[in-house]
């Protein structure tokens, strides 16, 4: 099999009953990578403890490698779905929306600890780098909507979409890096408020 198909599922679930399955395979991976690690996994034991059969597994996916992608898959688009339902959140002011992401993102981090270093690693040999990067895109767009919907709370000089573009650029891989450093390196820097503000006086660069 080339390297490139063991890493993607064979096929996307249409069905209730088969999106169930896939569902329960990719959190019974989940959960493997975070009680016993990297090493543990595969396609046996994800069987075993979705309680699915191993033929039924095969169905959907070749490999570990696609196991962990999916996992990896999974987990962006909670991020997606999670962060797009904060930016877009009207009870709240621009400003705080904007603060608001450094506690959303680093409570994400930790909840997610014990399996966020193993995938980091991952992320590139099972070639899911670049859908981090467009949920990534997706999200930082959406904050420069936000921003330039209540200008006048941005710095004056990033008033203009392109200057505000380059300075979201740095914030938000700053902030993405500063992040996933910390879960990888040092875990309780997550919990530790002189962090989160830190991050926060770098977002709140972005304001007036």
């Amino acid at each position: 099999m080339a390297p490139r198909a063991r890493n993607q599922p064979r096929k996307t679930p249409t069905q209730r009953r088969s999106r169930e399955t896939v569902r329960a395979l990719v959190e019974a991976a989940a959960r493997i990578v975070a009680s016993e690690g990297v090493d543990a996994l595969n396609t046996n034991r994800v069987a075993e403890v979705a309680g699915v059969g191993i033929g039924s597994l095969y169905q959907y996916f070749p490999s570990k490698e696609a196991l962990l992608g999916a996992v990896i898959e999974a987990r962006l688009e909670e991020d997606r779905a999670l962060f797009g339902a904060r930016l877009g959140d009207p009870s709240h002011s621009v400003r705080a929306r904007v603060l608001g992401m450094v506690d959303l993102v680093c409570d994400r981090q930790r909840e997610g600890a014990a399996v966020m270093p193993a995938l980091l690693a991952v992320m590139g040999p099972v070639e899911r780098d670049e859908h981090a990067r467009r949920v990534m895109d997706e999200l930082t767009e959406g904050m420069k909507r936000l921003l330039l919907s209540e200008p006048q709370c941005l710095r004056p000089d990033l008033r203009e979409p392109e200057a505000l573009e380059v300075a979201l650029f740095v914030v938000g891989r700053g902030l993405r890096w500063a992040v996933n450093e910390a879960v990888v390196h040092r875990p309780a820097l997550l919990s530790d408020p002189r962090f989160r503000d830190e991050l926060r006086r770098m977002v709140a660069g972005l304001l007036s």
